[in-house]
């Protein structure tokens, strides 16, 4: 085996338990939940809907399911764009070679807790 085929074989090696764990932490909850939000009952007596997306029917025409849609993507239009405004100012900001004390500021920005004096240089 050549140096080149053993470097591919040990990234494989390397990736390959993370790429499971991301498979069965990630995408088998999801898949299960989305078979079970097409099922009707409760507890042991879980079945298929009929007609198959009824609860989806059901939901879409719930006034109050829409408004919560509505209200979550008003809020998206607004918050997304002004904390990316933020963020980029307080980068530029933080970047900036003429500012004094910038390594004592950043734990503040980017953690609930900061202890005291906490430098990062």
């Amino acid at each position: 085996m050549t140096l080149v085929a053993k470097q591919k074989a040990a990234g494989w090696a390397f990736l390959t338990p993370a790429t499971l764990m991301i498979v069965v932490m990630s995408f088998y909850p999801m898949v299960r939940a989305f078979l079970i939000s097409l099922q009707t009952g409760a507890g042991a007596n879980m079945r298929f809907a009929e007609p198959i997306f009824s609860n989806y029917q059901r939901m879409m025409a719930d006034k109050v399911f829409i408004k919560s849609i509505g209200n979550t993507f008003l809020y998206l239009l607004i918050q997304v764009p002004i904390m990316l405004i933020l963020a980029i100012l307080l980068a530029q900001l933080l970047n900036n070679k003429d500012l004094k004390f910038k390594g004592y500021s950043v734990p503040a920005y980017s953690s609930r807790v900061q202890p005291r004096w906490f430098p990062t240089h």
